[in-house]
């Protein structure tokens, strides 16, 4: 009889474990399943790459499934609650599954498969090809007088450019004699009106000239920066600082 209890006491604690285990593992394959669902749904409704493994599988549906829940609290169940009937929870439902799309597509793309090496390249290439502008003209003087150096490949260059409306007018592209680097002038201001209300190109000011980096060269590790906008100050200060 002395060795009953601790013995019953050890079966409960065992029976506990195990349901504490069965139900872990039951929440697991439940979160799974989820965010299989999910990352199918999204490779076949929105073309969104789904990810592989496991674990990104399960926290794919873990997010989810807490997403969703709080969302159907506030569309569905407290409306419920307060204005029980039919008529609420229709009208709940139409409103709740929208909204519970777009929570799974951004999901689906939170847990997206990351572009492969390969990818990133094409990627890079077709975001950083040469324009075939032919740069046969001397940059503007303010260029070539401040900015004797190219701030992605460290080298003294001569600028060469492009003008779109004549010399000495904007906008205007330059290239980096070294690196082949091309940068497209920016308007702060748009153009000028001209007679007849047509737009006028302005002339050179190159202080206040913001360009914009369109082709990295042969400086691979710029292409982040394409399209990014930068003003002669800026670049000046990166020249010093490199």
């Amino acid at each position: 009889m002395a060795l009953f209890f601790p013995f019953l006491a050890v079966m409960v604690i065992l029976v506990m474990f195990g349901s504490f285990i069965g139900l872990l593992i039951g929440l697991g394959l439940l979160f799974l399943i989820i965010g299989l669902i999910n990352g199918v749904l999204g490779s076949f409704l929105w073309e969104i790459e789904r990810g592989e493994g496991l674990l990104k599988t399960l926290v794919h549906g873990l997010v989810l499934d807490i997403i969703l829940i709080i969302v159907s609290l506030v569309t569905f169940y407290l409306p419920s609650l307060f204005f029980p009937g039919l008529a609420t929870q229709v009208v709940a439902f139409i409103i709740t599954a929208p909204i519970d799309g777009a929570i799974g597509r951004q999901v689906a793309l939170w847990f997206s498969s990351e572009p492969s090496e390969s990818q990133y390249t094409d990627m890079e290439t077709l975001g950083a090809v040469p324009s075939g502008i032919s740069y046969t003209q001397p940059a503007p003087i303010g260029i070539s007088q401040k900015l004797p150096i190219c701030p992605l490949c460290q080298n003294r260059t001569e600028w060469r450019a492009n003008y779109g409306h004549g010399e000495g007018l904007k906008p205007y592209n330059i290239m980096c004699s070294v690196c082949h680097a091309e940068w497209e002038n920016v308007l702060v201001k748009p153009m000028i009106t001209g007679g007849f209300g047509m737009p006028m190109p302005g002339h050179l000011s190159p202080a206040e000239d913001i360009l914009v980096l369109k082709y990295a060269g042969e400086n691979s590790w710029a292409r982040v920066h394409l399209d990014r906008e930068i003003n002669i100050t800026t670049w000046k200060e990166m020249v010093k600082k490199s």
